[in-house]
């Protein structure tokens, strides 16, 4: 993911709260799609026009982060 994406994530994670629990994806300091999946977010953003997003998971605030 970018820098700038991810800064702008960080900085907006009060306004993302409702999306915990589900994939965003993020373009250009733009929330650009959100899904229960990964694939959903991803497909809400090429709708919209964006080639290449930033995807990330919003953990639950109960939701550990795992490592495969």
């Amino acid at each position: 993911m970018g820098r700038q994406d991810m800064e702008w994530i960080s900085e907006h994670q009060k306004e993302l709260e409702i999306y915990r629990g589900k994939w965003i994806a993020v373009c250009s300091n733009e929330l650009v799609g959100v899904g229960k999946t990964a694939k959903e977010a991803l497909e809400q953003g090429k709708q919209k026009g964006f080639r290449k997003v930033h995807l990330t998971m919003l953990m639950r605030k109960d939701e550990g982060m795992y490592v495969l």
